[in-house]
């Protein structure tokens, strides 16, 4: 597969996400986005606790001012957990 024809297939997966979340916000179903969004992390989309996280794994955030800035501190909590469970 060509640079090109791998582009045009990451750009088809991001706008089909894109649609379904559109999709999703018609039909009043928002509390579903967040979902969409962790299963969608293999095409780029990434919650902000997923983000958070990776800015922990990359020594650019502490864990204590990633869990300052999480939205929903146990589900950061629980990940980092996770993380320092199999690191050790």
């Amino acid at each position: 597969m060509s640079k090109s024809d791998t582009f045009e297939a990451d750009l088809l997966k991001l706008i089909f996400q894109a649609t379904a979340i559109a999709n999703l916000v018609r039909e009043g179903k928002t509390h579903q986005i967040y979902s969409l969004m962790q299963a969608g992390q293999k095409f780029g989309m990434q919650t902000m606790n997923q983000g958070l996280l990776q800015a922990v794994l990359d020594k650019a955030l502490s864990p204590e001012h990633a869990l300052e800035r999480s939205m929903d501190r146990p589900e950061l909590e629980s990940m980092l957990e996770k993380v320092m469970r199999t690191a050790a």
